[in-house]
């Protein structure tokens, strides 16, 4: 089974703590970012033969052996690649990363994180958009048609079972200042 990684709000967790599941609505979702989520949202509905009104992003490896096995893996990955991560916002004590597993199968609707960013208004080439929206729209994954950095997946929703670990988020700003890795301490 893969591990599926992702970043989350205390409050998520504090959701699926409560009512065992979790469910993200694109309605809540603000940025720039709206136009290319509603994209991938929409192709992983049509894929999957469902329609959920939102999706949780999670983070795996670029190339063929795609899925983070550890928490130490992903960690060391963060650490390794500053100028990736300084493009979220969400490096801070009110987060944690969840590690979770599905039993049921999905197509992830898999997109490298930078394909993605060249979905977004503005559209600077439009040729990169079409290939790019294309593969989206086919779940077809060919790794990143722009510059690669790691592929982001997708998944509808967050149950108790879903999650088999919880861990402390990646303090950015401490590890990019001593270039050791840092977590937040519960």
């Amino acid at each position: 089974m893969e591990n599926i990684w992702t970043i989350q709000s205390k409050k998520v967790l504090d959701i699926v703590q409560k009512e065992g599941i979790y469910y993200p609505n694109i309605r809540f979702l603000q940025g720039n970012y709206q136009g290319a989520y509603k994209i991938v949202l929409d192709s992983f509905n049509i894929i999957n033969n469902c329609k959920y009104d939102g999706l949780i992003y999670g983070f795996a490896k670029y190339g063929e052996k795609r899925f983070f096995n550890s928490i130490d893996e992903l960690y060391q990955y963060f650490l390794g690649n500053p100028s990736i991560t300084d493009a979220f916002d969400f490096w801070s004590d009110q987060y944690v990363i969840l590690q979770l597993q599905y039993e049921k199968k999905f197509n992830l609707v898999p997109i490298d994180f930078n394909d993605f960013i060249q979905i977004m208004p503005p559209i600077g080439d439009r040729n990169a958009y079409q290939i790019i929206v294309s593969r989206i729209r086919n779940g077809i994954y060919k790794g990143g048609y722009t510059l690669p950095s790691f592929t982001q997946v997708h998944t509808p929703y967050i149950k108790k079972e879903n999650i088999i670990g919880v861990f402390e988020n990646f303090n950015k700003k401490k590890s990019d200042e001593t270039g050791v890795l840092h977590t937040y301490t519960k």
